[in-house]
């Protein structure tokens, strides 16, 4: 007899992570990895209003800092989402200009 109490998902989404910083920010960002991307990924900018406003294709990338020149974008609340093969996640973040 078997009991099933959980499925596991690849290590990968269990183990990878981003971070956004400055937030506030003004005209550019830095996106922390907490683990390398082995695959291709592509980081999109949303609005509130869930218009894409912006979208980077990018290669596997060692662990580390990616920086990211943002768009013209005016003061407010944004979602910066990093999607690969097997899982997407967001961060929001905080755009104000001095």
């Amino acid at each position: 007899k078997v009991l099933l109490t959980s499925i596991d998902e690849p290590l990968s989404n269990k183990s990878w992570n981003f971070t956004v910083h400055p937030n506030p920010a003004d005209e550019m960002i830095n996106i922390g990895l907490s683990a390398p991307l082995h695959s291709e990924a592509t980081i999109t900018v949303y609005d509130l209003m869930g218009r894409a406003l912006q979208q980077e294709h990018i290669h596997s990338v060692a662990l580390g800092q990616i920086p990211f020149q943002l768009g013209n974008y005016s003061d407010g609340l944004y979602l910066i989402t990093i999607t690969t093969d097997n899982s997407s996640f967001s961060r929001p973040f905080v755009v104000k200009h001095e």
